[in-house]
């Protein structure tokens, strides 16, 4: 029974391996979602260092992902707003079937 298993898993695999997933997907601005925070509104002066830094980190990470394996992953972002700067880049994750 573990030998047929493991049979069936390795040529699972190896189907997968031998056909590729090609697609044409890529950071999708449109689907971008906002959490605004009005707080002290003039006494809080944010930086927006922080969401360029994380956004920038994210999309490295899925450059590396679609330079490594071949395969692009649709994404987006949540920014997080502090008095109308953004704060905070958040890539979800998304489940894949």
């Amino acid at each position: 029974m573990r030998k047929s298993l493991f049979l069936v898993t390795l040529l699972l695999f190896s189907v997968l391996l031998a056909n590729p997933v090609i697609s044409n997907a890529a950071y999708d601005e449109s689907s971008d979602q906002t959490i605004s925070v009005n707080l002290l509104d003039g006494l809080v002066q944010p930086d927006d260092s922080l969401a360029n830094l994380t956004f920038q980190l994210q999309e490295d990470a899925h450059n590396t992902l679609t330079n490594t394996s071949g395969v692009e992953a649709d994404h987006y972002y949540y920014w997080v707003e502090l008095n109308g700067t953004k704060i905070l880049a958040v890539d979800p994750i998304k489940p894949s079937f």
